[in-house]
């Protein structure tokens, strides 16, 4: 469905086959706020296109100009292979090209949505928005639900628990049976028979709710008052034994909460509860315990958007327009679904073998072998396919995996950080046990590969060379943490957007590791919470200066800050100052100190790319450095590395190798 506003730009629009269409969308912020919140589909994924702080700044912006928004639509020609199938004609929603507000990371033109115009193969009229409103529990929404569940049963192996069914159970599960008024908590030792449980991914809130602790073990154990449990849980309740499930986790009912010894625990089992569940039940769109599975929603909201486009010859025909952004906006947005803005539920999503999605809008399906919604209950069209299924299967399942999907879980790992940076957490130090479930898995399929604070042994040169941004698209003044959380050269020591750049073919290492330290909070458990970790590198250390620039970086996506890195007297390393042309420094907080050091790690035929370090001192008979940014500097070459300079054997360092003019450093 679509509003009014682009019923009137895009029906009977005619496409063209030899240029682009360009236009005017939405007129002010409000309006595309307002249409947005009416369902239109192109104003929704356009609207969550725009981070919360770029939202305000557009409202307060004093000078608009005639529209916010924009639009361009791209040919429609037969396709080279075959003359008879026409391309899918492009939409973009950009924003206005004289939106620039740098403070917040906006600028002018940046797409904020991708659509695809899809011929229908059976012509039927548009569908329009109507306010009328309705809960999922009221239409066939649950019965979508059954299907997909039985069909995954019946006809996906991939899906399928392994005989014997459960290897693992929960410390504690609660049992739920069929009594209408009370459930009990069991200890699983006690449960002698092979049963499923299902378990619930929800939002907390801010709001106090019924939890268990050490005092109420005994109470839980005898009974649990169904009308004393938040609304989602009463729903999980229903959902469950709607599908003869007589077992359920939830996490909050389930862990000890005053007991931090349990909560670690169990948190370190996180992996195997959510991999060892018959289903995940997953509050998508609620923000809080109160609101339930089943959402009052629109009417038609899970309908296809139907457009009435002219074909280049003037011919009427109705496209389906299919959004790429669908499936992230309904399952993670800040709108749509609050649930995936939390940290602890990237693992908890990408662990289960099955999930049903409860979202605002409509609900949807994942599994193993489908994704599908209710717009589209037999599976995203191939367009929409964002999600890596051999991946992400190889994280569930890596018997029905194969080795190209399992080698390329390294990437996949790059991707699930960002991912997880992006989401929030009430505790600061839960930063790397609510993604250790997810790191305990990937080491699994790694042969065990060692796993260092966050990062993987045998990429850990790239992994190291992460990029920091707010989350805000502000600059960050003090984006660490008050406590020690990670080492530095971890991406877990900051609390901001991680990006990780890809990086070509073919890589050449200049820089090695040769030992690290991991001292994990507790022992055995090296995947969450750490105490301490260091790594011991050999590369070229070489000396600068950073200095305040006067002027902003022109490539924003590169560098948010506004720093200009001078460097030492070394020849044919580092150009005279920073420059587009010449390189970029990207920094992990606002006031760097002005001595520093570079590490080159990796040089990509085209940039020497490293780490920005400071000096700490001597500590454990080790000079420390510390991670504040990173750099490349654009090059030829590399071999100029090993030229030597004056100073170079004075440098701070672990260890000195004069023959390949090397430095042995400490990095925490």
């Amino acid at each position: 469905m679509i509003c009014q506003t682009c019923t009137d730009i895009f029906t009977d629009l005619q496409l063209s086959s030899s240029e682009t269409i360009e236009g005017g969308h939405q007129p002010t912020v409000q309006s595309l706020h307002d249409s947005a919140l009416q369902g239109c589909e192109i104003c929704m994924i356009a609207w969550s296109g725009y981070l919360e702080p770029q939202r305000e700044a557009l409202y307060a912006y004093q000078d608009l100009p005639d529209y916010v928004t924009t639009f361009t639509v791209s040919k429609e020609r037969p396709t080279r292979m075959d003359p008879d199938v026409l391309t899918q004609p492009l939409l973009e929603i950009c924003n206005h090209e004289d939106l620039d507000i740098p403070e917040c990371g906006l600028y002018g033109s940046t797409v904020l949505a991708y659509s695809y115009f899809q011929r229908l193969k059976t012509q039927a009229p548009p569908q329009v928005i109507t306010p009328d409103f309705l809960s999922s529990e009221d239409n066939p929404a649950w019965t979508i639900g059954k299907t997909w569940l039985k069909n995954c049963i019946r006809n996906h192996s991939s899906c399928t628990a392994p005989k014997p069914r459960h290897l693992f159970y929960p410390t504690r599960l609660l049992c739920i049976g069929t009594d209408d008024s009370h459930i009990r908590l069991v200890l699983t030792e006690t449960i002698s028979i092979d049963v499923d449980y299902n378990t619930l991914s929800h939002c907390w809130g801010t709001s106090p709710f019924i939890q268990l602790t050490k005092d109420s073990m005994c109470t839980f154990q005898e009974g649990i008052d169904i009308s004393s449990l938040p609304k989602t849980f009463q729903d999980a309740i229903v959902v469950s034994r709607s599908i003869d499930i007589g077992y359920l986790w939830i996490d909050s009912l389930c862990i000890v909460q005053d007991d931090a010894s349990d909560w670690q625990k169990e948190a370190s089992l996180m992996h195997k509860i959510y991999s060892g569940a018959f289903c995940n039940i997953a509050a998508t769109g609620a923000n809080s315990g109160a609101e339930g599975l089943f959402l009052d929603r629109r009417m038609g909201g899970a309908h296809p958007t139907l457009i009435r486009l002219k074909t280049p010859s003037g011919v009427s025909v109705t496209y389906e327009l299919l959004s790429e952004g669908f499936w992230d906006f309904h399952i993670s947005s800040d709108t749509q679904g609050p649930l995936n803005r939390r940290g602890w539920v990237l693992q908890e999503r990408l662990l289960s073998r099955r999930i049903l999605h409860f979202g605002r809008q409509q609900t949807l399906w994942q599994c193993n072998e489908l994704c599908a919604a209710e717009q589209y209950p037999d599976g995203l069209p191939e367009r929409l396919e964002t999600i890596k299924h051999g991946q992400l299967k190889a994280l569930r399942d890596p018997v029905a995996s194969s080795a190209d999907a399992i080698s390329e879980l390294g990437l996949l790992w790059l991707g699930l950080v960002s991912e997880y940076a992006e989401c929030s957490l009430t505790r600061d130090e839960d930063k790397l046990i609510a993604i250790s479930g997810l790191a305990q898995r990937m080491k699994v399929l790694n042969n065990n590969m060692p796993y260092i604070a966050g990062l993987w042994k045998r990429d850990i040169l790239h992994q190291l060379l992460w990029r920091a941004y707010s989350k805000s698209g502000e600059e960050m003044e003090t984006p660490m943490f008050s406590k020690y959380i990670a080492p530095s050269f971890s991406w877990a020591s900051l609390d901001a957007r991680i990006v990780f750049c890809k990086l070509p073919e073919s890589v050449t290492n200049i820089a090695r590791l040769l030992s690290w330290t991991v001292i994990p909070e507790v022992t055995g458990h090296e995947t969450g919470q750490i105490k301490f970790a260091s790594l011991q590198v050999k590369g070229f250390l070489r000396p600068v200066s950073v200095e305040e620039s006067t002027t902003a970086s022109t490539h924003a996506s590169f560098s948010c800050s506004k720093t200009r890195i001078r460097p030492g007297q070394v020849p044919d390393f580092t150009p005279s100052s920073m420059t587009e042309t010449k390189g970029w420094v990207n920094l992990d907080h606002t006031h760097p100190p002005r001595k520093a050091y570079v590490l080159p790690l990796i040089f990509t035929g085209r940039a020497l790319e490293g780490l920005l370090l400071t000096h700490l001192g001597v500590n454990f008979n080790a000079n420390i450095f510390y991670r504040i940014g990173c750099v490349a500097f654009y090059e030829e070459r590399f071999e100029s590395l090993a030229e030597t300079f004056e100073g170079a054997a004075s440098l701070p360092c672990d260890r000195y190798e004069a023959s390949s003019m090397q430095h042995v450093i400490s990095i925490m």
